[in-house]
């Protein structure tokens, strides 16, 4: 769904809620319409560079170091800023009316214990060959 319906399917009680940064939410001025905000952190937001193993190899050993380095540099930057705005926009919504929720570490892990089906049977869910078992390693 487009963002801006979003606005007006929360505006019309179509839907009761909606998923987004913090950034998104207070852009598309859902804080209008949509009173509360609960902080579950059920989704972690990362932004990745991609390229073909071709071209990087096609790079001196020199030069993916330091593309590698200045990546992993400017990540840790990105975190930051993130952090910072993520922090300015929680208190933008909250002066304007939204009633933040923190669920306890029992509600989340009740949260997490519903959702462990998906993960036990994912291979049932649609998972791509192989896809799966790299998500599960990479979650340890």
């Amino acid at each position: 769904m487009p963002l801006g319906d979003v606005y007006q399917a929360l505006q019309t009680k179509t839907i009761d809620g909606a998923e987004n940064p913090l950034a998104t939410l207070y852009g598309r001025k859902l804080q209008e319409v949509a009173k509360y905000l609960i902080l579950d952190g059920h989704v972690k937001n990362f932004t990745t560079w991609v390229v073909s193993d071709k071209w990087f190899k096609s790079l001196t050993p020199e030069q993916q170091k330091w593309l590698v380095e200045t990546a992993e540099e400017a990540g840790l930057e990105n975190n930051k800023i993130q952090q910072s705005t993520e922090k300015d926009y929680l208190e933008k919504m909250k002066k304007e009316g939204v009633t933040v929720v923190n669920p306890s570490a029992e509600v989340l892990a009740g949260f997490k214990a519903k959702a462990q089906a998906f993960y036990t049977h994912g291979k049932d869910f649609g998972w791509s060959d192989g896809l799966y078992d790299k998500v599960k390693k990479a979650m340890q």
